[in-house]
């Protein structure tokens, strides 16, 4: 049994300062690619789980889950093949989801009696964002509504035990969006280096919060749904500049600003940093631009590692026997 889920694009969360009376929230899209894939077959040798190319973090965690997922199961032999995995650490929130299709595959291979929300809270994922969850579960483009404030200060979900998922407020549709995923040539925050910079970072101004909540909701939302480029563009623009966004790209210097700069002076695309970064996402018409050309073209900004090309996946995750 192989079970794949796509990657996801975290465009910004909402509220980090704790002014709402639900937080953070956030705002995201799923990519059909990179994606991930994680095979169950019966074990009938003594054959080790095969974790591809996780590092010993993330091998630390699957095991953890595995651990949780096979006391409530009904001990059938198996052994996990991880097949197709995105890059770690770099913004496609590949942590979310790996230990989720680890999560649901298992539930299906198992025939185990769980629903979704009690299947995520198993990954300990989820815990400030839930665009990935939600994303995971449906694709296209999500307004994740966040969690009751309860005066508890916003860190990273990975040291973030949820209770219950942050709750979805929207799934819209996605339209048919090319999408360019850009890797900038810096290093990326470790563990210990994202939590630091969140407890730093997370306190933006109320004025700066209305600002942002503009920029989502009276601009990209619409724009999005409706295909608007012009307005996109201008959307993204004012996100990148304001509240959390703002310093999250701040974290590379200019590095990640000027590589959007470029792209913006050269194509007018609307451009983002997806999470904590460096990963930057490039919304663009596949019917009116050749794809291939706008990738050698921004390959050849400086600073810039690698480009790939995508689009915008409008499914959750799935499953083949």
């Amino acid at each position: 049994m192989i079970i794949k889920c796509h990657s996801r694009i975290h465009i910004t969360l909402l509220d980090t300062l704790g002014f709402s009376s639900y937080i953070p929230g956030g705002l995201g899209f799923s990519l059909s690619e990179p994606s991930t894939e994680i095979q169950f077959v019966d074990q009938v040798s003594n054959d080790a789980h095969d974790f591809g190319t996780l590092d010993s973090r993330a091998i630390g965690d699957v095991r953890r889950l595995l651990s949780k997922l096979e006391v409530i199961s009904d001990g059938r032999r198996y052994r996990l093949i991880c097949r197709k995995l995105p890059p770690a650490n770099h913004g496609f929130g590949s942590k979310t989801a790996l230990l989720s299709a680890i999560a649901f595959g298992y539930r299906a291979f198992h025939q185990l009696g769980l629903d979704d929300d009690q299947t995520q809270m198993l990954t300990g994922r989820g815990g400030t964002s839930g665009v990935g969850y939600h994303s995971f579960r449906h694709g296209g483009l999500i307004w994740d509504g966040g969690r009751r404030n309860d005066d508890t200060r916003i860190k990273p979900s990975s040291v973030t035990y949820p209770t219950v998922p942050p709750l979805l407020i929207s799934r819209w549709e996605a339209p048919n969006y090319g999408v360019l995923l850009v890797m900038p040539r810096t290093r990326h925050l470790d563990h210990e280096e994202e939590i630091a910079f969140i407890a730093r970072n997370r306190d933006i101004t109320p004025e700066e919060l209305g600002l942002l909540n503009t920029y989502v909701f009276g601009g990209f939302i619409p724009a999005f749904i409706s295909r608007d480029f012009s307005s996109l563009r201008d959307a993204l623009a004012g996100i990148n500049g304001t509240a959390f966004k703002k310093r999250e790209i701040g974290i590379y210097g200019e590095t990640v600003a000027a590589i959007m700069k470029q792209i913006d002076d050269l194509f007018g695309m609307p451009c983002g940093m997806s999470s904590l970064g460096p990963l930057v996402f490039c919304l663009f018409d596949p019917n009116r631009r050749d794809a291939e050309k706008l990738r050698e073209a921004v390959l050849r900004i400086t600073g810039v590692d690698g480009v790939f090309i995508s689009h915008i996946s409008n499914t959750g995750y799935q499953i083949e026997e």
